[in-house]
């Protein structure tokens, strides 16, 4: 099986961020990275990234993003882009707005002359940006746990960029949901919310 880009970047990059973050905010890892001569350090940790980058992004996609996703339809209803619906806001249970965007989406998704193409590239683009925040804050998470580690002074600063990524992921992700929001609404206009 090959891997697209969009799937390189949604594990293997995400986890490699991981663990430079480790490597930035943490002295003495190089106790830690001892191996057996028979297994090289560069293939270890080209497995721990791929493997560190599929469990985040997994558990963003299955947990957290849609808890986020739910949020932006949250904030689209409030501004009059779709109907409200106060259901929204119980977490893990489909509601049919989403089932309903879902299914638009994957029908558009079939015509390369339509800006779907364009805009699955800015959705993994998006999801990319916050896998790899998940990353660098579980890194750091981590590293303060292993008490033969000792944080270095980049450490604070790494956390604060995590979460300033984690805030631009957020806007683009908004502004994504707009934009799919105008073909979703161009294809079935009973979902805009009634005129009063």
């Amino acid at each position: 099986m090959q891997l697209k880009l969009e799937e390189l970047l949604r594990y293997s990059f995400a986890g490699a961020i991981g663990l430079f973050a480790l490597v930035l905010c943490f002295g003495g890892l190089a106790a830690l990275a001892t191996t057996e001569p028979e297994i090289t350090q560069a293939s270890i940790l080209d497995g721990v990234a791929l493997a560190l980058g599929a469990l985040i992004y997994t558990a963003h996609r299955a947990v957290v993003y849609p808890l986020i996703y739910r949020l932006i339809l949250v904030v689209l209803g409030l501004c009059s882009v779709y109907r409200f619906d106060k259901f929204l806001l119980v977490p893990f249970v489909p509601r049919p707005l989403e089932v309903r965007l879902d299914f638009l989406r994957w029908k558009r998704a079939k015509d390369e002359n339509y800006a779907q193409p364009r805009l699955a590239e800015w959705g993994a683009q998006v999801h990319f940006l916050y896998c790899s925040s998940w990353a660098v804050l579980l890194a750091l998470e981590f590293g303060k746990h292993i008490t033969t580690l000792a944080p270095t002074s980049s450490e604070p600063k790494v956390w604060w960029g995590a979460w300033l990524i984690v805030a631009a992921a957020f806007i683009s992700n908004c502004r994504l949901a707009y934009y799919d929001s105008c073909l979703a609404l161009r294809d079935a206009p009973d979902l805009r919310p009634r005129q009063t």
